[in-house]
């Protein structure tokens, strides 16, 4: 319909007179206002043009991506790999730390470093270095010295499974100055050893999986700031353990059993929280939050949880299809963990929906032999003892961004 040439020219109720024509007003070449043209991702939209991701495409920051291998946006707007590929959603995970002489016993993360504890004395000798993520750099803790079974950071100081003349002592150390802060002797002269996590913290004190130098005597350790007592005798240092501020949990064979938290000289009774799990008796994973314990069960390939209590109630099956579970994590609510097979990967679930929202994070390389996985704010950080193919040698740090 021709008309004069003023938008609200009657003619045009409901459109724009544009070269003395009406023009429907969501025109993609004249959006609302003559000439304002649609992109070619864009559609005219109420009141202007507007990203129009077609194509199994989503918006991210005003961008149509594609979620499945696009590196900064993997699985999800703004997920970063970190200079990694992408595929189906899942980032290559990102190798941070190697060393070609040593393997790794275990990490911990603080609020902004990630430590990583070396079984013998690594690159030039060092035995614990500092990963601090802002930088992308390393440096070194310790030196002439071995990490046997562990590191956790345990309030402003770090409490590691040290090196000692007979053996593996527990030792704590200030983080900013390890080589200068370290207990010697150490609190204990047993080994710490075990699946990770191979330290707990709960109730102020720091529980290890320990063994005398014999091979007898499989004990958990609690320990204060200054001395370590062995509070649970087990019949191997293969076994599951979690605890809260409030109590302790550890697999005895198939059954789970708990008991309070409570100073080395007043232990309580222990007590039956679940019984009659299957699976191979040192391969449970447990963690523990302050109101649910989570295990994974090797026999059933599940991840389930119970009540932080004496009895875990009504127990809830988190995850099925869990094979091969290497270890488990929590943070805000989403459980994380990593599993060998049919490959080593990386998945992910929001707890109490596992069923719809489960995914997977990131895939690893075959070539390596995990042991330990940590989580901050931004990342998980994975630990691989050593690659098979080269011994007791390069251990090696990655990460996947959460």
């Amino acid at each position: 319909m021709p008309c004069a040439g003023d938008p609200n020219d009657t003619p045009c109720a409901g459109g724009i007179c544009c070269g003395g024509a009406c023009i429907a007003a969501n025109d993609d070449a004249n959006c609302h206002a003559c000439g304002n043209t649609c992109g070619a991702l864009e559609s005219c939209g109420a009141t202007d043009c507007e990203l129009d991701c077609a194509g199994g495409l989503t918006e991210c920051n005003g961008e149509c991506v594609d979620l499945v291998d696009d590196p900064a946006n993997c699985g999800a707007c703004g997920r970063d790999c970190g200079g990694t590929n992408c595929s189906l959603g899942a980032c290559q995970a990102q190798l941070i730390f190697q060393d070609g002489t040593a393997a790794i016993g275990g990490i911990a993360v603080g609020p902004d470093a990630v430590y990583i504890g070396m079984t013998a004395s690594g690159t030039s000798g060092t035995a614990l270095v500092r990963y601090t993520p802002s930088s992308l750099s390393t440096a070194s803790l310790l030196t002439a010295s071995r990490i046997n079974g562990g590191v956790i950071l345990d309030g402003t100081l770090l409490t590691l499974a040290g090196y000692a003349s007979s053996g593996a002592g527990m030792q704590r150390c200030d983080p900013a100055n390890c080589q200068g802060t370290l207990t010697n002797p150490p609190l204990i002269v047993n080994y710490f050893h075990g699946n990770s996590p191979r330290f707990e913290r709960g109730g102020g004190y720091v529980y290890g999986k320990s063994y005398t130098t014999d091979l007898l005597n499989f004990t958990i350790q609690q320990c204060s700031a200054n001395q370590c007592t062995a509070i649970v005798t087990l019949p191997s240092a293969g076994f599951g353990m979690a605890a809260s501020d409030t109590r302790l949990f550890w697999n005895n064979v198939n059954d789970i059993v708990t008991r309070p938290i409570a100073p080395p000289d007043q232990q309580p009774l222990d007590q039956i929280y679940r019984s009659g799990l299957s699976g191979s008796a040192g391969s449970y994973r447990l963690l523990a939050t302050a109101t649910r314990l989570y295990v994974w069960e090797p026999g059933a390939g599940r991840i389930t949880s119970g009540n932080m209590a004496a009895t875990p109630g009504a127990v809830t099956t988190e995850a099925v299809g869990v094979p091969d579970l290497v270890d488990l994590a929590l943070r805000d609510g989403t459980l994380y963990w990593l599993r060998a097979t049919p490959s080593l990967v990386v998945e992910a679930c929001e707890v109490g929906s596992c069923s719809s929202t489960r995914r997977v994070l990131g895939t690893l390389p075959a070539n390596n032999i995990f042991m330990s996985m940590v989580v901050d704010a931004t990342h998980l950080y994975l630990a691989s003892e050593r690659d098979p193919g080269q011994g007791n040698t390069f251990g090696r740090l990655y990460r996947v961004p959460r």
